[in-house]
């Protein structure tokens, strides 16, 4: 286990040091091999580990544990509310555990994961180390428009990494911009992945991007045309690895119409359908547009607004998006529907400032059923992010990265459309939908457009 703890010792200094580079563990932990192999050729004691890298003739990689650095990540943000992960790392004799500093105001929390389980140990809250402040304060100023955090970060380099296991990822400054590192090791080797945290493009650093150009067999020249090309290259291979098949901001929608394929109805309609559209918002999370219900047109508290697809089919995975409640005296908020047969068909997670709470439920023949509630403080005219991710007959729901409402059923056992729900005379706008895992629905002349990702 040497050469594992030296790698754990580079994860938890970058953690001590206020969240300090660290780059160049990957390298740290091929050269520890090295030196580990050494003192086996020499007689030194070997464990099992070192009889494998023995047989192997290289490094043996370390088996990954029950729990990822990612659900490491989602974990520790759930417990520190109010915190941004901006570093996490393996740790322990036997690397049996992570720790994740989360950053606020100018304090630290750093929080460990048991590795086996996910269960949380020890919660240390500290101010910011002495001569680091100016550049806490700095990232605490670029990370609000940020469009991918840590845990999002991590998985989309194991993506690249397929096998691979990670060990540390923080986030950091370079040119006065906000980037992720993320190593993970894979085949015994360490990788160096850099992540931007505005659009996501991968770039693939030390001890990948060689391996990789010769196990295609490039030649030198279409080398430098990838070192020229630089990282927008893998946007679209690692979208395809994490199964996210549907993005959308927005943005490339003209104000006031709808993305394409996607329709307006309403549960127990009474009167008028709902206006939905297309609108301009800076202040949004996408800094463009949205897709926004502007008027329900209608007095009815019992009918429910859908603007939904059934041209993006999701069965597992996960759906997110981001909702600001505008407005409504009877109702606001609103929230996901997912699995969606039709207009009176689907499941429904839903955030609602007006009453406090965090609910799903299904709704079959035009009838609601809860199956989970959560008290929540939601506030109006602010944007908060609701995340569904189910598998089988699992549901589990997030409200801003805190995992509240867990639920078993299976009223709706295949796939089916997704899309965006407010109740009576809730007006909300809605922001950066995602849906990983679906598949494409039918084109309107019926044949399955599926193996395609779908961008709206």
């Amino acid at each position: 286990m040497k050469n594992r703890q030296a790698m754990w010792t580079g994860a938890l200094l970058l953690l001590a040091a206020g969240c300090t580079n660290h780059r160049g563990i990957g390298k740290h932990h091929e050269e520890s091999a090295e030196r580990e192999e050494a003192a086996e050729r020499e007689g030194a004691e070997a464990g099992e580990e070192s009889e494998e890298m023995e047989m192997s003739g290289e490094a043996a990689p370390a088996s990954a544990p029950a729990i990822s650095l990612a659900e490491a990540i989602r974990l520790a943000r759930a417990r520190a509310e109010g915190f941004t992960a901006v570093a996490a790392g393996m740790e322990g004799e036997e690397a049996d555990g992570y720790r994740v500093a989360l950053l606020s105001h100018g304090r630290v929390k750093e929080i460990v994961v048991d590795a086996t389980n996910g269960k949380l140990g020890e919660v240390k809250e500290r101010a910011v180390h002495a001569g680091r402040e100016e550049f806490a304060a700095k990232l605490e100023a670029l990370m609000p428009a940020a469009k991918i955090d840590l845990q999002h970060a991590v998985e989309i380099a194991l993506a690249r990494a397929a096998g691979g296991s990670a060990l540390g990822a923080q986030i950091d400054l370079e040119d006065g911009k906000l980037t992720y590192h993320v190593t993970v090791l894979a085949s015994g080797k360490g990788m160096e992945f850099t992540i931007d945290p505005a659009t996501g493009a991968l770039q693939v650093e030390e001890g990948a991007r060689e391996e990789e150009h010769e196990e295609a067999g490039e030649e030198a020249g279409e080398d430098e045309m990838h070192e020229a090309t630089g990282e927008v290259m893998f946007q679209e291979e690692y979208e395809h690895a994490l199964g996210i098949t549907a993005r959308a901001s927005f943005d490339d929608i003209p104000a006031g119409g709808l993305p394409e394929g996607w329709k307006i109805e309403g549960t127990a309609q009474k009167g008028p359908l709902a206006t939905w559209k297309v609108v301009a918002d800076d202040a949004a999370p996408s800094k463009g547009n949205v897709l926004a219900l502007t008027s329900t047109n209608h007095d009815s508290g019992s009918t429910f607004n859908l603007c939904w697809t059934d041209k993006i089919r999701f069965k597992d995975g996960a759906i997110e998006v981001s909702i600001k409640p505008v407005s409504g005296k009877d109702d606001q908020g609103g929230g996901l529907i997912w699995r969606a047969k039709d207009k009176d068909d689907y499941y429904i997670c839903r955030a609602n400032p007006l009453e406090s709470n965090f609910r799903v439920y299904y709704v079959k023949d035009g009838s609601r059923h809860q199956l989970a509630s959560a008290k929540a403080e939601i506030k109006a005219g602010a944007w908060h992010k609701i995340r569904v991710e189910q598998k089988g007959d699992h549901i589990a729901c997030s409200l801003d990265g805190k995992r509240l409402l867990e639920a078993t059923d299976s009223t709706f056992p295949d796939e089916g459309g997704v899309g965006l729900w407010t109740k009576s005379d809730a007006v909300s706008s809605f922001d950066e939908l995602q849906v990983s895992g679906a598949k494409g629905g039918k084109d309107e002349d019926g044949d399955e457009d599926d193996e395609k990702d779908e961008k709206r």
